[in-house]
């Protein structure tokens, strides 16, 4: 197996605050989807389905490649469904026009771990369950640049707490000599911005580091 050198890839912010998510009251299945909402999507921007009670979209992100009205065609493939599509399903949408490229030296993403439930009894005082998992973490930190829009909107997050959808886009190969950006992107939907940590020390760069709390499990799209 090769080793894989993360290089060429790129973070991006989402420049809105998320919007709230439209409810879906038809689809068409087929090997893409046709959905009818109300939206203003375009062609390239991506959507993830929820509560739609169709295992083909539920939790999955697909681009939209026909946009016209209150209908939008998904890069889906929802052709073996058999049972009946809620119409309270929902959209999150995320517009390409919406991001900035933020420029990070590092991000390291921690899946969260399930919390401890105490079920003691005079029998076992310590005993315990384990619950839900938490959607988890993803730490971030780069260099210090005010200029940058990226960095800015970075700082504009962790100061209104708004969740931000946020996307790492993986280079199109393990080899360090690949170039271009189309080996699948990494989605982080609802994230919340801590506080940003900033570093300043005599004859050294100035750095920064923060986190995402996610608000939902990370979404993967291959490339294409």
């Amino acid at each position: 197996m090769a080793k894989f050198i993360m290089k060429n890839g790129s973070f991006w912010v989402e420049k809105r605050s998320t919007a709230t998510d439209p409810v879906v009251t038809g689809a068409t299945k087929g090997t893409t989807t046709q959905l009818t909402v109300a939206n203003t999507l375009a062609v390239g921007d991506v959507v993830i389905v929820s509560g739609s009670g169709w295992a083909s979209l539920d939790g999955k992100a697909g681009e939209v490649t026909v946009a016209s009205g209150t209908a939008i065609t998904v890069k889906l493939d929802s052709s073996a469904e058999t049972t009946v599509f809620n119409v309270k399903a929902t959209i999150h949408q995320i517009k390409a026009s919406d991001w900035v490229e933020a420029c990070l030296a590092g991000l390291d993403i921690d899946s969260g771990t399930a919390d401890s439930i105490a079920v003691g009894t005079f029998c076992d005082a310590g005993a315990a369950i384990a619950g839900a998992g938490t959607n988890g973490t993803v730490n971030i930190n780069g260099f210090v640049d005010p200029g940058d829009p990226g960095y800015q909107e970075l700082l504009k997050a962790s100061e209104d707490g708004i969740p931000r959808n946020f996307k790492l886009v993986f280079p199109k190969a393990a080899a360090p000599s690949s170039t271009g950006n189309n080996g699948g992107v990494l989605y982080f939907i609802n994230a919340t911005v801590g506080s940003i940590s900033q570093s300043y020390q005599v004859g050294a760069a100035a750095t920064f580091s923060g986190s995402l709390v996610l608000g939902a499990k990370p979404v993967f799209v291959p490339a294409a």
